[in-house]
């Protein structure tokens, strides 16, 4: 029997990020988030949906809080 550990977790709210890149490599592409807190790296195989998806998120997020600003 192979014992594993619990898979690491983490989270960057929505709210904070900047910006989203990546990076086309030979058998992978690199994301990169840009972030308040930094810049996060993954490496993906065949992201360029899940960009999309993560790109309208983020830009839907930034529409409604613009929104919220200007309701009195």
């Amino acid at each position: 029997m192979i014992k594993t550990g619990k898979p690491a977790e983490w989270s960057i709210p929505l709210a904070r990020i900047h910006s989203i890149g990546s990076k086309k490599g030979i058998a992978s592409e690199t994301i990169e988030i840009h972030h308040t807190d930094g810049k996060t790296k993954i490496m993906s195989v065949r992201a360029e949906e899940f960009i999309e998806l993560l790109r309208a998120s983020v830009s839907t997020g930034r529409r409604v809080a613009n929104q919220d600003a200007f309701c009195p």
